[in-house]
This record gives C-alpha cells, structure tokens and sequence, in this order.
C-alpha cells in the first residue's frame, strides 16, 4: 500500500513539474532569440482560457520599420517555450510587435516596442508584457446589428477601466458612449470571468464605427457594423436620411429619399451572421 502511494505521488508531480516546464505561452514567458535580438515576452497567458474568446491558440511576432518594403511576421503556437527566429531585418527604428489571437482571429493580449535598434554585430535585448486587449463578443467587423438589439457583449480584464466611442474613418473620437440602462459612461467590469455588457444608447440607422478602450493600459479595439430597423424587409419602402453612398461594396443612404432594402437571407429568415458587403444593398425609388 505504501509502495502504491508512493508511486502515484511521483506520477502526479512528474507530471506538474512537466506541465510547469513544458506549457510554452499558457505558463506567461515566451522567449524569442536570433542571431542579433534576444526577445522576452511575459504575461502570455490567456486570463480566462476557458471560453473561446479568452482561449489563445496562437502568437504572431511583427517586425516593421521606415525603411522595410514589407512586415516581417513570424506565427508560433501555444506550446512554444522558447523558440529560434531566422530573418529579423537588421536596423533602426525596429517596431517590434507581438499579439495573441484566439480562435476567432481576434487579438486579445498585445505588448509593442518602438524605436528598437536591431544590429547585426550586436545582441539586442528586449522585454515586453503583454496586456489584455478588450474585444466585442457578440458583433462581428462590418456586421448588422438590429436597432432594437443594441446590448453588446464584451470581453477583458475584470475591474478594468473600459469606455466605448463612436469614432469617425480616422479613427478619431466623436462622443463616448453612455450606458442606456445605468447612465454610466463605463462598462460594467465586475465579472470574474471577464465577460461584460454594456447597452447602447439609440443610434441612427445605418453604419457605425466604435471603439471599446482600457483606459488603465490603452489597449482598445474596434469593429464597424451597419444598424437596421426589423421593418427593413425585403420589397419593404421605408424613409431614410442620405443619397446613395459607396461603401467598399456596401451602398448605403445619406440623404432624404425612399429606398427598398434588400437583404440576402438564409433558410431560416436570419441575416446576423451575414457581413456588410454580403448583405446591404439598396436602390432608390422614383417617387
């Protein structure tokens, strides 16, 4: 019996020290080395890895500058430890970036360093901590959202400072947005597991860009989508603000006048999950 306990408890720490030493990104430490940059890079983990959008499976590593043609971008996997980089470019004013993505192809932690001067008789040293990015869960980049349906989800890092703006094609602020069920100007952070709700105020019909940022590390992210209203079926006339405006391949209204929506839908009557350029379409009406 003691022979018997004894075996087991060698077997369950054989296999912590190995899951300690062997867990790559999850464990919080990434080392990258090449021939002339030694890159440390902690905080890795995913702070809540058992939902899809807090699960990490993989990194990328971007090496830009002024006088580089194109990005250097090398991809690695959540079970690297340390790992050996061919082909940084050699120079100054390096920006070195690296970026955690979820399964859905969206950044959730980042850490960024500028002005890195990368040498090729020398070993550059750099360490970064990556810091959780903020994300919208629940609306998809060029997405629809119906009017009536204006509760976004969101995921970050519980207690952070997190606000939402409306932003403008630069990026820019143009108001914040104010919670329409609490009347407070920030999201809702108390959940543990990371996963928060913020009610949008009314908006107009038609496309929105915004922005959810931490205002405690200034990561952010931000996504655009296209409000309708559930009148907007198809064959259905309805009034709207706008001459029609191309959008990429989106054409939308900007100025008085009567327009048909046409939206494609699939067989269960459900367009949500269509994207911008894949649903909007609108064609004038003589009067």
């Amino acid at each position: 019996m003691n022979y018997r306990k004894f075996l087991l408890s060698f077997l369950f720490s054989s296999l912590f020290f190995f899951q300690l030493h062997c867990g790559g990104g999850e464990e919080g430490k990434i080392e990258f080395i090449s021939d002339n940059l030694a890159l440390v890079v902690s905080n890795t983990q995913s702070f809540n890895p058992n939902i899809n959008h807090g699960k990490i499976i993989y990194y990328e590593i971007t090496v830009t500058g002024p006088d580089l043609g194109k990005k250097f971008i090398k991809r690695f996997s959540t079970k690297t430890r340390r790992a050996r980089v061919l082909g940084i470019p050699v120079g100054k004013s390096r920006t070195i970036l690296v970026e955690a993505f979820n399964a859905n192809g969206v950044v959730i932690r980042r850490a960024k360093k500028e002005g890195v001067a990368i040498e090729g008789a020398k070993l550059t040293q750099v360490q970064l901590a990556m810091d959780a990015v903020p994300i919208f869960t629940n609306v998809a980049d060029k997405g629809l959202v119906r009017h009536a349906k204006t509760r976004l989800g969101i995921f970050g890092e519980p207690n952070s400072r997190l606000r939402i703006h409306e932003i403008d094609d630069e990026g820019d602020a143009l108001e914040v947005w104010v919670n329409r069920s609490t009347h407070v100007a920030y999201v809702d952070t108390s959940s543990d597991e990371g996963l928060f709700y913020f009610d949008l105020p009314r908006v107009e019909l038609g496309i929105h860009r915004f922005r959810v940022t931490d205002e405690n590390t200034g990561e952010s992210s931000t996504i655009q989508a296209s409000f309708y209203a559930d009148k907007m079926q198809p064959g259905w006339n309805f009034v709207s603000g706008g001459d029609l405006v191309d959008e990429g391949e989106t054409r939308m209204m900007t100025s008085v006048g009567q327009f048909f929506w046409h939206p494609v839908w699939n067989s269960k009557n459900d367009f949500d999950n269509y994207s911008t350029s894949e649903v909007v379409s609108a064609v004038a009406q003589d009067p």
